[in-house]
């Protein structure tokens, strides 16, 4: 008897919980959340641990991303030197960019 294979794909099935502007709780892709954190109030886990550990799950991942390209997704090292400057750019699109 061959045992059954379960999958989630963790970028594009919802299992983070964000809360919206008007109050109300979605759960979103990890792309999702990504794309649209500028439209979040925040993450809405069942408890602030949780929400912690989503927190740095995210900024991991932005950090692999942002490391290699800059935010126009030209590919770009990360120097100690330009560091504020990549982050700066980033904070002032308002939003995260989808191409890298």
């Amino acid at each position: 008897m061959q045992e059954a294979r379960k999958e989630f794909n963790l970028l594009h099935k919802p299992w983070i919980k964000v809360l919206n502007p008007n109050q109300s709780v979605d759960t979103v892709s990890l792309k999702q959340a990504i794309f649209n954190a500028h439209g979040y109030l925040g993450l809405a886990g069942e408890i602030p641990t949780q929400d912690y550990a989503i927190l740095r799950l995210l900024l991991s991942v932005l950090f692999a991303v942002f490391c290699r390209v800059d935010e126009n997704g030209i590919p770009k090292p990360l120097k100690r030197k330009n560091a504020i400057q990549r982050w700066k750019a980033l904070w002032n699109m308002g939003q995260f960019p989808q191409e890298p």
